[in-house]
């Protein structure tokens, strides 16, 4: 309805790549960047910090609580995520880095985030989707 796209980056091997895809089919492109160069570009966390932080042993117990288990390791269990809303010609709308391993950005705060940035570059004509030009909306307003 935005007229965006989705994609996930990992940073696990090739390997852990093709599982992850066979295991979750996901609907969208899925990348990997074992070097970890993504993650520093975007300026997400990195360290033991973010496995060791009370909000991640709290997040722990709820996703076990909940019954969600992890398939083993794969990639940089030290590296920490992150959602960033990138508009057409690389600039970063919004972002959401994360400080531990439970700090998930809240779906309500990216679609919100992303709904303005979309909005914000149709304005500027530097976004796909429906926009409605002055001429025609003054035209509809007249009839």
């Amino acid at each position: 309805r935005l007229g965006a796209g989705f994609a996930a980056v990992g940073n696990g091997s090739v390997e852990h790549l093709r599982w992850f895809v066979a295991d979750q089919h996901p609907d969208f492109p899925v990348f990997t960047d074992p070097s970890l160069a993504t993650y520093g570009k975007a300026g997400l966390a990195r360290g033991v910090g973010g496995i060791l932080a009370p909000g991640a042993g709290m997040g722990l117990v709820r996703a076990l609580a909940r019954g969600h288990r992890q398939a083993g390791l794969k990639g940089d269990a030290l590296q920490q995520g992150g959602v960033l809303i990138v508009l057409p010609g690389g600039n970063v709308a919004w972002h959401h880095r994360n400080r531990h391993a439970a700090d998930h950005a809240p779906p309500d705060a990216v679609l919100a985030a992303l709904s303005a940035a979309v909005a914000s570059a149709r304005e500027a004509g530097k976004a796909p989707g429906p926009k409605r030009s002055r001429k025609r909306s003054a035209r509809r307003s007249q009839r």
